[in-house]
């Protein structure tokens, strides 16, 4: 029998005994009249100085027995690399100077641990187009904090009841409370929370007990949410309760990887100090745009730690690899307006039912209104794969490119298309992705097309639809006499 190899466990400083002081590399020292002094010209090991090489590579001769460890946290779109050393024989790791750590500064720690642990999850589950809300009370109105906790909990509740009903995805949420305790608790409580996209007076409105103020998350280019993540770190510090969360978020993912960099490629890391940049940007292949970094030592035991921040690139939307690839496109502006309502009647429960279903496209010439309807039904399905199939459907009567206007009610299409979840999970090769099959199917018939989805439950033609469902009328007009007269009409 051939034996197993054994599960190499790789060992690490303690950060906060070892590291903690920021590493710079020293500036050129200038006179006061501005020029170099004249022993900066010559070798500094001669006059009997040491250079910042000599002085990196004295410091990094006690890690002769250890391996590099790049470490890769995804959030999102952002990406944080840390880079420190590790070690197979725990006997071989630096013995650092014991100290014990004052009560404030582990208070200090923790906070900044916190701050870290959520600025990673809420980039991780939120984007631009989820909602951030602030929720107070009437004048004259002081609830407890328990009674605070059940009212936001039922507010969370009844969105979710209306998320479900619209077969919507489920809803994801991130809120804190806000209060500060005296001796006559008149500083108003109120709920700071974001939550996943869906319509802001609709959310507004399930708000009865005071004001509502919202507003579409506007991630940073370079930080995403992080502002708002401190922001309901701090209120958390300074209260007695906790943040909480739906438990259907998800978690950063942690990568790592002890074979990919040398110990000479961590030495040339910390010699580029400010300008690591490009090197960093080389490490992760292109994919990644560098952001910024911090080298910390310790002065005890030696060794570096880098830690650096970047962000994925921005990959192009299906609309402009589509005007890309085509020399001659139009702008999406000038492409001929099609609407398509879609009506969905679901019967089962969310994993497992079926839904009837009617589509109607719309398009308008010289004030007359061409229609073309389409009625059927799905089985043995969820509610977003059968969404997925109807819009497939709907947009498998089209010839030629036109600028769609969906108006369905479903998140997860207005998502998939708005916010091009749909064409980042197909950048990703559907790695981890529900539904990728129907996905698919549905990027291949909507290649071309300019799609914005209005999530909706009632439009023009739901009661209509309806009715004709009930009739059992199947397809008046034949959507292939629709194509033709509206290709005749571009």
């Amino acid at each position: 029998m051939s034996r197993m190899k054994k599960k190499q466990t790789y060992h690490q400083y303690d950060f906060e005994d070892v590291y903690g002081k920021e590493w710079k590399i020293s500036p050129l020292p200038v006179s006061r009249d501005g020029q170099l002094n004249i022993e900066d010209c010559y070798d500094s090991s001669v006059l009997g100085e040491e250079s910042e090489a000599e002085r990196v590579d004295r410091r990094m001769k006690a890690l002769a027995s250890c391996r590099i460890m790049l470490q890769r946290i995804i959030s999102g779109d952002y990406v944080e690399s840390n880079i420190y050393p590790v070690y197979l024989n725990r006997k071989d790791v630096p013995r650092a100077e014991k100290y014990r750590t004052s009560r404030e500064a582990q208070k200090r720690l923790n906070q900044k641990n916190r701050q870290k642990k959520y600025i990673r999850i809420i980039n991780t589950n939120f984007r631009a187009g989820d909602l951030i809300v602030t929720l107070t009370y009437k004048d004259g109105e002081y609830p407890s904090l328990d009674r605070a906790r059940k009212d936001i909990k039922n507010y969370l509740a009844a969105i979710g009841r209306y998320r479900r009903k619209q077969g919507m995805t489920p809803l994801k949420y991130i809120y804190v409370i806000e209060y500060v305790d005296g001796p006559t608790n008149k500083v108003r409580i109120h709920h700071h929370l974001i939550m996943s996209a869906m319509d802001r007076d609709v959310a507004e409105s399930k708000w009865t007990k005071g004001r509502v103020e919202s507003k579409y998350a506007d991630p940073d280019d370079d930080f995403g949410l992080e502002g708002f993540a401190r922001y309901i770190c701090k209120l958390e510090s300074n209260g007695r309760h906790l943040i909480q969360h739906s438990r259907n978020l998800k978690k950063p993912i942690v990568r790592e990887n002890v074979t990919k960099l040398t110990r000479r490629k961590m030495r040339d890391l910390v010699l580029a100090g400010d300008d690591m940049g490009p090197m960093m940007e080389k490490i992760f292949q292109g994919s990644c745009r560098y952001i910024d970094s911090k080298t910390y030592i310790s002065d005890l035991t030696g060794g570096f730690y880098i830690y650096s921040r970047l962000k994925k690139k921005e990959v192009k939307t299906m609309e402009t690899k589509t005007a890309s690839d085509k020399a001659n496109a139009k702008a999406d502006s000038n492409l001929k307006p099609v609407k398509i309502y879609i009506d969905m009647e679901w019967k089962g429960s969310l994993k497992k039912g079926s839904a009837s279903y009617s589509i109607v496209l719309e398009t308008m010439f010289k004030g007359r209104t061409y229609t073309a309807v389409h009625h059927g039904e799905v089985v043995n399905t969820t509610q977003n794969r059968a969404i997925l199939h109807i819009s497939r459907i709907a947009l498998s009567h089209l010839r030629g490119n036109y600028n769609l206007e969906i108006h369905a009610a479903s998140g997860y299409l207005a998502g998939g298309f708005n916010l091009c979840r749909f064409q980042s999970a197909a950048e990703r090769e559907y790695q981890n992705a529900k539904n990728a099959d129907l996905i698919d199917k549905l990027l291949k018939v909507a290649a071309g097309q300019a799609i914005r989805v209005v999530p909706e439950q009632h439009h023009a033609y739901t009661d209509w639809m309806r009715k004709e469902r009930e009739k059992g009328q199947q397809g008046e007009r034949d959507p292939k006499m629709w194509e033709k007269t509206i290709d005749d009409k571009r």
